[in-house]
C-alpha cells in the first residue's frame, strides 16, 4: 500500500488537469450565437412594461406582474 510521503514525491502519479474540465468541447452553432446576442438587446424588465391590470368578466380587477396575479380591491386616487 503506498502511503501519503509517496504521493508526494511522484506529482504526476494520478494527476488530473483541473483546467481541462473546464473547456468547452465544441463551439455552440452559429444560431445559438446569435439568439445570445440578442438577447442583449431586449430592454431591462421593469414594473412598466412588465405589470398590467385586468378586469376579469366577472367584474374582479386583477393585478398581473410577471407570474404574479393579486386581486385589487380597493382603489385610491
Amino acid at each position: 500500500m503506498r502511503k501519503h510521503k509517496d504521493f508526494m514525491s511522484e506529482p504526476d502519479y494520478g494527476y488530473i488537469d483541473i483546467e481541462s474540465c473546464f473547456e468547452p468541447i465544441f463551439e455552440p452553432p452559429l444560431e445559438t450565437l446569435e439568439e445570445w446576442r440578442s438577447w442583449e438587446d431586449e430592454p431591462e424588465p421593469t414594473l412598466e412594461n412588465t405589470s398590467v391590470y385586468v378586469t376579469e368578466p366577472d367584474g374582479i380587477q386583477y393585478f398581473y406582474c410577471g407570474n404574479t396575479r393579486i386581486r385589487v380591491s380597493e382603489h385610491f386616487s
